[in-house]
């Protein structure tokens, strides 16, 4: 019995799908059998160029359902015109797909509405029903007339759509549209390029995808509702009439650049959102390890917050910011952080180690002096492309490959320095105008250590003239780093890396260790005396203290006193010259907040100007400056 049993149901499901495969005509519309008494719309007459589909049609003395319209059944037809009756749930992908359609009507009933169902087609007029849910991937995408201008000027989702797929009116015409509170979510590119002006969003909506405002160049109102709790990438990219934008309290996502290029002045978090904090007018993660997002206009200079770790792609990205303070505990800057802002000043050497720098971060800015950082090991896709003003670029010995368009169309510029005499690598690049370099200003000169000319002008690096120097000396890094406090057994022991292999022409340096200030009478010392040796490739400079046995010696440190370690100029040499003197400042106490300055009757003048890490310099930077008077007085100042 139970072999006979399934012998029967394999015979009546072969006998279902034989009927399934059933086609046949009436009137104009082929239709093809789905179920007992149901069928799709499959095809038409290929000079029929009007439809009204009918709920039922007969075939053989059976009477059928009219369910669907099936995939592609009208593609590439002549069709201009078509009635859709309520009995249709399912319009199929690619149903009207490319045929001469410019108007549609839709009988209550219809569901859904697959992907590229109405795609390039010319209505200028479109009323959903309420009973539709789903509205599929570029469903009504590119309505355009024959001009091939945007056409769809009026339009009305209905009340039920739960869904809405991406680029599903991508190149709207019209220039207002009401979101049903059934909607609860928008997809990516949804609206495109969209002539939109004012867009109203229901509560009940909870994500707006990828790019689904991008490029609405006229979109000057909208109102996110509180129920929303994602924004996606590039949301409202290059909203030229935005100005405002709120977050509601359940937002917990936003993406990249996602009111980059707008006219956002202002941003309005709800007080109750607990994922986003403001700050001086740009908005943190809660934690403020992210730099989220900034308003595009009003805001010309900014501090990042003391615990940021990055800052997210587009922040700025055509923002008026012309100046950026970097702080120390930063690690990465995301895509496009800064591209075509107004940026012209920023400290790279403030954070202690970047690991990451994105594509195009400094792309079209107003930047002109840049010295890279050497924690990235490569200068990124376009990282400086366009940045019409750049005249002078380091690049350090870490880093070790160029990617495409890195330089690209940088006109102005008139000097690059390689510290490295390994060239750095040109990564593959497909066509001339991908080549890092390409349009960048040709004549410009390439600095590069000597002996290593001819490596450089063996590799795509000959593009400019190539001269040798010997580079100046520079400090890298120290061991302790300046700024850290000293370990309660701290031992005479500091080392100092520069950017090149040094000679020792003081064996027995006098290193001073200052408490609590440069100059003063308290001095600590080892019980011998001080050597200075070169370790680490001939790149590094050892100087310690010894005790009578010739071990190095230590001291116990007060957490309550600052140590100033001046290691002496003129300890090691190279082609260049000596080194300047180095100042490693351990249990560092709080900086000033305000500027120090000389009273106008101390006749004293700056004799030396050092930063937190103890590198010498010329003229005083933003953040803390250690100077030293011709009156022995040495002040913590800052800028």
């Amino acid at each position: 019995m139970k072999k006979n049993y399934i012998l029967t149901a394999v015979a009546a499901l072969f006998a279902l799908g034989m009927q399934a495969q059933t086609s046949f005509t009436s009137g104009q519309i082929t239709y093809t059998v789905t179920g007992e008494n149901t069928v799709e719309c499959s095809g038409v007459e290929s000079s029929a160029t009007s439809i009204e589909i009918p709920a039922t049609v007969q075939n053989e003395g059976v009477t059928y359902d009219v369910k669907a319209i099936g995939e592609g059944a009208f593609r590439w037809s002549k069709l201009e015109s078509a009635v859709i009756p309520g009995s249709v749930e399912t319009i199929k992908a690619q149903a009207f797909y490319y045929s001469s359609l410019t108007s549609v009507t839709f009988g209550e009933g219809v569901k859904y509405i697959g992907d590229y169902a109405f795609s390039s087609l010319g209505i200028s007029s479109l009323i959903l029903p309420n009973s539709l849910e789903w509205i599929g991937n570029s469903a009504f995408y590119n309505q355009h007339n024959s001009s091939y201008q945007p056409c769809l000027t009026e339009i009305n989702l209905g009340n039920g759509v739960k869904h809405i797929g991406n680029a599903a009116f991508y190149k709207l015409a019209a220039t207002s549209i009401e979101i049903p509170a059934s909607t609860e979510e928008i997809g990516s590119t949804c609206f495109l390029y969209s002539k939109l002006q004012t867009v109203t969003l229901n509560e009940g909506l909870k994500k707006i995808g990828d790019g689904a405002f991008n490029n609405c160049s006229d979109l000057s109102s909208i109102t996110l509702p509180s129920t929303l709790e994602e924004i996606g990438m590039e949301a409202f990219f290059n909203d030229k009439a935005l100005t405002t934008i709120n977050i509601p309290a359940g937002v917990t996502s936003i993406g990249e650049s996602a009111i980059a290029m707008t006219s956002v002045s202002t941003i309005n978090l709800d007080p109750a959102n607990t994922s986003f904090v403001m700050e001086n007018g740009v908005l943190y993660t809660a934690d403020k390890h992210l730099l989220q997002m900034a308003p595009m206009t009003g805001v010309s200079n900014h501090v990042v917050n003391e615990n940021c770790l990055g800052i997210v792609g587009g922040a700025f990205w055509g923002s008026e910011l012309q100046s950026i303070t970097l702080n120390k505990a930063l690690t990465a800057l995301g895509y496009a952080c800064f591209e075509s802002s107004l940026l012209s000043d920023i400290n790279l050497d403030g954070p202690e180690k970047i690991d990451f720098i994105d594509e195009q971060v400094f792309a079209d800015t107003r930047l002109t002096e840049v010295v890279l950082p050497s924690s990235p090991y490569y200068l990124n896709d376009g990282e400086f492309a366009s940045c019409k003003s750049l005249k002078s670029l380091t690049i350090p010995e870490g880093i070790t490959e160029i990617y495409p368009h890195a330089l690209n169309s940088c006109s102005a510029l008139e000097t690059i320095t390689c510290l490295s005499a390994v060239p750095p690598t040109i990564m593959d690049y497909y066509e001339d105008y991908d080549m890092p370099f390409y349009n960048s200003n040709s004549n410009a000169i390439l600095y590069v250590p000597k002996g290593s000319k001819g490596a450089y002008q063996a590799t795509e690096w000959s593009y400019y003239n190539i001269v040798e120097q010997a580079l100046p000396l520079e400090v890298v890094s120290t061991n302790p780093v300046s700024g850290d406090n000293a370990a309660h057994y701290q031992t005479f022991s500091f080392e100092v890396t520069f950017n090149q292999p040094v000679t020792v022409v003081q064996n027995n340096p006098d290193v001073k260790i200052y408490v609590d200030e440069i100059g003063s009478s308290e001095t600590l010392s080892p019980l011998d005396c001080w050597y200075a040796t070169i370790i680490d490739k001939g790149n590094t400079l050892q100087v310690w203290g010894s005790d009578y046995d010739g071990y190095v010696d230590y001291f116990i440190s007060d957490a309550n006193k600052t140590y100033y370690v001046v290691i002496p100029a003129g300890i090691v040499t190279c082609e260049a010259g000596s080194n300047e003197d180095i100042v490693i400042i351990l249990n560092p106490k709080t900086a000033p907040s305000a500027v120090e300055t000389l009273n106008k009757d101390n006749n004293a003048v700056i004799e030396a100007i050092y930063n937190i890490n103890g590198q010498q310099m010329r003229e005083m930077q933003k953040g803390i400056n250690i100077v030293r008077y011709s009156d022995g007085t040495v002040k913590k100042i800052m800028k």
